[in-house]
């Protein structure tokens, strides 16, 4: 039986007892032909690695494995690195089939560097692209610096914008080609660079591919850069089909956003009736950037209802405990009198009661007690508006999607039928979240509920 050739971990950036959350790790070796190398996290014990020697991958280490690349020249030297930051304070181990421990590596515990998450293209757009946009907290360097990428040294600039021009944007730096390519080719992202820490995920470099699908306008639109523009009286909308990448560039501040097919973008604290004149950027999945300055109106202040909040499944008793939270996040008065909460089997009809803009308001029912010591203290401030019931017998703690209609017929707002599994727990609208956003909505973070007070949602806003 032959003896399997040698790889060698020659080199850890940061060092094997403090390397970075987004180390590299560089290996050399013949063996390196027969099969590409695992990370897995923690230590790997003795039994494991004779199996990992016979040729096997346990599926103990399998579950522990993380998710990485390996990118070089065979056999002359590979750079692994995983895909996702690596957890400080953890250790990892790099194994591969019939050649067993290569290294192993602990991540410092802690970083004194900045960390640049990607912002664009999205992670998982995994298709060629000339740019990349990574943003973090704090100022970045304005000056530009080119420098080759691993594994092959492919040239590419860092800086504060697109090809010297396009706009800045705070926390965040632009990693674009600085020649052509003869085809795409697999980079990894700087390791670090000007005190930063980049995102480890490797990038498809190349020419940008063609300008992707413009979404077809509506009447009350209009067609902007492959996009379809719509004005309200505090806000605008662009809808795309492909994802796009949109800076705004406001008196005060850039604002950043994206829309998608099912996503669309919404600039929100525009003043009402009032002419406006924005500079926009478009830049692409596949790095093509373009600029344009629209000139609009926004309509006249009016009301907007929105449901906000979702308390199906309290700690007391149910259905008496059970709210729905509404907000006026519009920029008049709004009269309640006649509007409908509405599930799938019939509707509450709501009294008179005027909210102000940016109140928030309960809808009850006539069961209901402030007292109530299990849940989330309702603060006295907070209006309540009392119904006779709140759907037929309550809410489903399972789920059911609720519409909230005016008394002139039209759908003002939509909430999503999600489960509801936590007593305690509401489910909530993420800030400014539109109806169509499936990201927009979610189990309240702790303590649970906030009736009255802006959402928080549990996981990464």
């Amino acid at each position: 039986m032959d003896s399997a050739p040698s790889v060698e971990l020659v080199e850890v950036t940061g060092g094997w007892e403090a390397a970075a959350p987004n180390a590299r790790m560089r290996l050399e070796g013949a063996g390196l032909l027969r099969g590409s190398p695992w990370l897995i996290r923690g230590e790997v014990s003795r039994y494991h690695l004779q199996r990992v020697e016979s040729g096997e991958l346990p599926t103990a280490l399998t579950e522990r494995a993380v998710r990485s690349s390996a990118f070089g020249r065979v056999p002359e030297r590979v750079v692994v690195t995983g895909r996702e930051w690596l957890e400080p304070g953890e250790r990892y181990s790099l194994v591969m089939a019939r050649l067993g421990l290569l290294g192993t590596v602990k991540v410092t515990a802690t970083s004194v560097e900045p960390w640049l998450q990607r912002r664009w293209p999205p992670r998982t757009e995994l298709g060629v692209t000339r740019s990349a946009l990574y943003c973090g907290e704090g100022e970045r360097p304005r000056a530009v610096t080119t420098l080759p990428l691993e594994p092959d040294g492919t040239l590419a600039r860092v800086g504060p914008t697109l090809g010297g021009r396009g706009v800045e944007v705070k926390g965040c730096v632009w990693l674009e080609l600085a020649e052509p390519t003869a085809g795409p080719v697999w980079a990894l992202p700087p390791q670090s660079h000007a005190g930063d820490l980049f995102e480890p995920q490797p990038l498809l470099l190349g020419d940008a591919p063609l300008p992707p699908e413009p979404a077809p306008c509506r009447r009350d639109e209009r067609a902007v850069l492959g996009a379809c523009l719509r004005v309200e009286e505090d806000r605008l909308e662009l809808r795309s089909v492909a994802p796009l990448l949109w800076a705004a560039e406001l008196e005060d501040r850039t604002e950043l956003g994206t829309s998608a097919a099912a996503r669309s973008w919404w600039l929100r604290g525009l003043p009402p009736d009032t002419a406006q004149q924005l500079a926009l950027t478009r830049v692409t999945t596949g790095g093509a950037v373009d600029h344009v300055t629209v000139s609009f109106r926004t309509l006249p202040g009016r009301a907007r209802l929105v449901i906000s909040e979702v308390l199906a499944n309290p700690r007391g008793p149910e259905p008496a405990q059970e709210w729905v939270e509404l907000v006026n996040e519009g920029t008049a008065p709004a009269e309640l009198q006649g509007v409908r909460l509405e599930d799938e089997q019939g509707a509450s009809v709501l009294p008179s009661y005027w909210l102000e803009p940016g109140e928030r308001v309960l809808v009850v029912s006539e069961r209901f007690l402030l007292e109530s010591e299990l849940d989330v203290p309702i603060p006295r401030e907070v209006g309540l508006v009392r119904v006779p019931a709140l759907g037929q017998g309550g809410l489903s703690n399972a789920g059911e999607a609720l519409r909230l209609r005016l008394p002139e017929g039209q759908i003002v707002s939509r909430f999503p039928g999600l489960a509801a599994p936590v007593e305690g727990r509401s489910v909530a609208r993420r800030a400014g979240a539109p109806d169509d956003d499936p990201l927009g909505f979610g189990p309240h973070a702790a303590p649970g509920a906030s009736p009255g007070a802006e959402n928080s949602l549990r996981g990464p806003e």
